[in-house]
């Protein structure tokens, strides 16, 4: 276990974020008699290239690869056994997306001190001469799509985006145009501050049409408000009627409160519509979706990409047989069907289901309604609520 150390301790982690301009470096003021002093420090190969020349002979240089977890054990290492400070170099500002923030979150007992520098996403809009009051940040940068679904979903104008070599700018123009953001235009910097700086102003087709050099930064800016069109979900061939009307829809959903969720689940969703307009409500809530019909694979893939709500993830086949124990816990659920098997699925959704979560079903039986009462009580539930929009039973439970 890492120790904490006393309040008056010298930093245990020192982080500067160092700039770079025509290819030569800047550290911070007052960084540089920081450097002097330590003996033992750290950073990706890019940023031991850049540095080396400073650090002092004998030095010890922990480099930071693809396993984070790594390095911080070997920092702890270093510092359980009496080491001196450990500094650390990043790229700007090591608490945007950079090591100090990892710092704060997996090992939030570590003293660090932080010598800031402007981020990659400031530089190239001082670069470009952007004006933007307001931006939303975003990195898929060693991450999934989440933070930029979230970002186009919520519709800013403005979104700084962070991109690695699989999550590249292309790919992300490229998703953009797969979920109907077409509206959007796009300024990219490769290798800010390097010799080989690179800043391009790109139509989202352009991007998603180019290739980049990493690192890279994106300004994603909304060029205009998408044309608003009726939209209808697409449903199952031979069965039209199979799909959450839009009243009860919107009556599960407020009773799910989504707007206060992390993350959701919606069991048999069929057409998709629940999570659709979980993910339109609130953007950065995370959905996974179960349902056993094959056919309905295809179907949320069209709905998601028709309304524009990227990021459902889509678990295929039989609730009771995917280990649903083995997913990140939901906050609540939504119960669009069940096979039957209602009272089964309540208890394992009892274990399950975080406290203060709730369970949503639309009920078109009066069997499943007692079910659901009775079930949510056994299964660790205080039930709450009914109501009705047209023929449909609207149940609710929380938690306890």
């Amino acid at each position: 276990m890492s120790k904490t150390p006393p309040a008056s301790a010298e930093p245990e982690l020192t982080a500067i974020g160092i700039t770079c301009e025509g290819g030569r470096f800047a550290l911070p003021e007052k960084a540089a008699e920081v450097v002097r002093r330590a003996s033992v420090f750290s950073g990706g190969k890019r940023h031991f290239e850049k540095v080396r020349d400073l650090l002092p002979e004998g030095a010890r240089w922990i480099d930071i690869g693809g396993d984070i977890e790594k390095t911080l054990r070997a920092y702890d290492r270093h510092l359980d056994t009496g080491g001196g400070t450990i500094v650390i170099f990043a790229s700007g500002d090591p608490l945007f997306y950079g090591i100090g923030s990892t710092i704060k979150k997996l090992r939030p007992e570590r003293k660090l001190k932080v010598f800031r520098a402007p981020n990659s996403i400031e530089t190239l809009l001082s670069k470009a001469e952007t004006v933007c009051e307001n931006i939303a940040f975003a990195s898929v940068h060693g991450r999934d799509w989440h933070e930029l679904d979230a970002a186009l979903i919520a519709g800013g104008k403005f979104t700084g985006l962070l991109t690695d070599a699989v999550n590249s700018p292309d790919s992300a123009a490229q998703r953009m145009i797969e979920y109907g953001f077409e509206n959007y235009g796009s300024v990219t910097g490769e290798n800010l501050g390097e010799k080989d700086e690179k800043i391009r102003s790109l139509t989202l087709k352009e991007t998603a049409q180019s290739d980049f050099r990493q690192p890279c930064a994106v300004i994603i800016e909304k060029i205009a408000e998408p044309e608003r069109k009726e939209k209808q979900f697409e449903t199952l061939p031979d069965r039209p009627g199979m799909i959450t009307k839009q009243p009860a829809r919107t009556r599960a959903v407020e009773r799910l409160e989504v707007e206060n969720l992390e993350h959701l689940w919606d069991i048999g969703f069929c057409t998709g519509s629940v999570s659709i307009e979980a993910r339109r409500r609130n953007p950065r809530v995370r959905v996974t979706a179960f349902e056993k019909n094959p056919l309905c694979e295809k179907l949320i893939e069209k709905n998601s990409k028709n309304f524009s709500a990227p990021g459902i993830k889509v678990v295929m086949g039989d609730f009771f047989k995917s280990s649903p124990e083995k997913l990140p816990a939901p906050d609540s659920v939504f119960i669009g069907g069940h096979g039957g098997r209602l009272g089964e699925m309540m208890e394992i959704l009892g274990k399950i289901t975080r406290p203060g979560g709730k369970i949503v079903l639309n009920s078109v039986t009066e069997e499943s309604g007692k079910t659901f009462r009775a079930r949510a009580v056994e299964s660790g539930f205080k039930f709450e609520a009914r109501e009705t929009a047209g023929n449909i039973e609207i149940l609710s439970a929380v938690k306890k």
